[in-house]
């Protein structure tokens, strides 16, 4: 329904231009990706309810209860065939009674916000990345919450740290609670690793497990592969490495934090390594994710291992070639396709999948410690009459209940007390390994952690973390034939601890080595529009420069088409952007050093 809503609310806007012969600029949306969301937001939850409800605003639910509408910038419930969650059903049923709110999830795009925000009406709960703050705040489409603080102590309580940042950054001015964030807590490991060197793990097993040192012996374990398998089964071309390019640069920084980075935008990037805490131009600085991703997919290109196919195709298309089985190397552990589990529908113990490889000197995705939490900011529209029930609402998801719920679900259906801790049941363990991927998201996948206050790893008053998938004990139970052949190899009980230990010994890295620079990351302000379109502007060449760098004939050619970028990047005031830029990140700084 609420893409009928939209669309609806398209025509109204196109009449309107039409009738009065004139227009305005439609907000900014800003950037609407983050490798936090990818990484994490569609990866984590699954997705969001359709409902016939148009909007929380718009009538009485039964009974007692108030229709509320919660909005996620990024997610697209609708389009699951996984959703409604046994989860969400759980958290519904939480709310009622806890808020006495009937929930509804809805999910948009960028393009989707920017109509409702030319419009007169928002959903009653909406969550939006930096940029769209701005655009709520100057158009008062967000109310102030302090007033009813009194109905929310869990929101106040959880971090005293966020809550003054918020209101010193993320007010207008005014000092005032507009919006809270998410994930208050240490960042949790996970099973496997999601970013770094990605490989094809039965031929990778067929060379005998080849040592990987540096990207350089990768591309070459890579190339020897593409010479063994040159052709999938059905006669399909096999390639070595490959991106995507539809999601603006996504595809092509996400693989460069692996050098010890952290995004902000397509534009910036904060380098952890070192705990530098320092924020960098991607197009400027040559050791950037996007010059890192450039010069490797160059290197492999000059191999003959690059899929040429990377500088138009979108995440869906890399995801199908990874499926097909035309893939060596997909960018990162998030587009494997679903080439295993079709293997595997076939052949139990097959290896045919992908898994990063642990390599000395890179940095894990994992480790920080989010005193602000995500850089994802939740508000309440200036318009619903509900703002005393949200506010419980607000109140639950910050509370220890809350969070296991919305990671969980209810005790007695997924876990349950076991002498004194919470477990989860055996029936669940074995449906993880065992079920069918639809079962398993259906009765398994937590919601959004956008929406939650404590983080996955988060330890609660009954002694269990609250995400209780999210344990070593559990990985251990579910591992499949890939990941056990994984661990025998590298001599590890889980895939990520192969990665762990190399951080242990000072050969490699985690978000741990820059102690600040989450809270930095959360803290950076809303772009004016000037500095944004500078941004726009530049992020514009280096996508049309992209292809000729990545296909340059040599390395000549390389390094005259990268002079070319920079000059013309110079000659777009790329400076008067690095400068605003880095007095936030001076002015973030010396503010979190008064407050830790």
């Amino acid at each position: 329904m609420k893409r009928k809503w939209i669309s609806l609310l398209l025509t109204m806007t196109m009449m309107a231009s039409m009738l009065t012969g004139c227009g305005g600029d439609a907000p900014s949306s800003g950037e609407s990706q983050s490798a936090d969301t990818g990484s994490s937001g569609a990866q984590e939850s699954g997705d969001s309810q359709g409902g016939e409800q148009e909007s929380g605003t718009s009538g009485e639910a039964d009974g007692d209860l108030v229709p509320v509408t919660w909005m996620i910038l990024g997610m697209d419930y609708e389009e699951s065939d996984t959703w409604p969650t046994e989860t969400f059903k759980d958290l519904q049923e939480a709310l009622r009674e806890y808020a006495g709110v009937e929930l509804t999830m809805e999910g948009c795009d960028a393009q989707e916000l920017d109509l409702l925000l030319a419009g007169s009406e928002l959903p009653d709960i909406i969550t939006v990345n930096r940029d769209y703050c701005n655009t709520l705040l100057t158009g008062k489409k967000v109310m102030k919450l302090d007033d009813y603080l009194d109905l929310a102590p869990n929101l106040e309580s959880l971090s005293a740290i966020r809550m003054a940042a918020m209101r010193k950054y993320y007010s207008n001015g005014d000092g005032g609670l507009y919006f809270w964030t998410p994930f208050i807590g240490k960042e949790p490991v996970g099973s496997e690793e999601w970013n770094g060197f990605t490989i094809r793990w039965d031929w990778y097993k067929e060379l005998g497990y080849p040592e990987v040192k540096d990207e350089d012996e990768f591309l070459d374990v890579v190339k020897r592969i593409v010479d063994n398998h040159p052709t999938t089964e059905n006669g399909d071309k096999v390639y070595g490495v490959a991106t995507f390019s539809d999601g603006s640069l996504w595809g092509w920084w996400a693989f460069g934090c692996f050098y010890g980075f952290h995004n902000l935008s397509d534009a910036y990037s904060i380098r952890i390594a070192d705990n530098a805490n320092e924020v960098v131009n991607n197009f400027t600085t040559m050791d950037s994710p996007v010059w890192h991703a450039i010069e490797y997919y160059y290197k492999a290109n000059q191999m003959g291992i690059f899929d040429p196919d990377s500088l138009t195709m979108k995440g869906e298309d890399l995801n199908a070639k990874a499926t097909n089985g035309q893939l060596v190397s997909p960018l990162c552990g998030w587009y494997k396709g679903s080439l295993y589990d079709n293997a595997r529908a076939e052949d139990p113990d097959t290896l045919a999948g992908y898994m990063v490889l642990p390599v000395e000197g890179q940095y894990n995705w994992d480790g920080a410690q989010f005193n602000i939490g995500w850089q994802f900011y939740t508000g309440v529209s200036a318009e619903t009459p509900y703002v005393e029930q949200i506010m419980k609402v607000f109140d639950y998801m910050n509370s220890e209940e809350g969070a296991r719920m919305a990671y969980m679900g209810k005790e007695g259906r997924v876990w349950e007390m076991v002498d004194g801790a919470p477990a989860i049941k055996e029936e669940y363990i074995d449906l993880k390994l065992n079920g069918d991927s639809k079962e398993i998201a259906q009765k398994t996948n937590s919601m959004a952690a956008h929406m939650i206050g404590l983080s996955h790893s988060a330890v609660l008053s009954d002694g269990g973390i609250a995400n209780l998938w999210n344990s070593p004990e559990i990985w251990k139970r579910t591992l499949t034939p890939l990941q056990q052949d994984f661990c025998e190899h590298y001599g590890v009980e889980v895939p990520s601890q192969a990665a762990q230990k190399l951080v242990e010994e000072g050969k490699a890295f985690d978000k741990s080595a820059g102690t600040m620079a989450q809270d930095v990351i959360a803290l950076m302000p809303g772009i004016p529009a000037d500095i944004s379109r500078i941004d726009t502007r530049c992020t514009d060449i280096m996508i049309k420069a992209i292809p000729n760098l990545v296909l340059a004939e040599d390395q000549a050619a390389f390094d005259r088409i990268k002079e070319e970028t920079l000059a013309e990047l110079e000659a777009a005031d790329i400076q008067t952007s690095i400068d605003w830029w880095s007095a936030q990140e001076k002015d973030i700084k010396e503010y979190l050093q008064t407050v830790e």
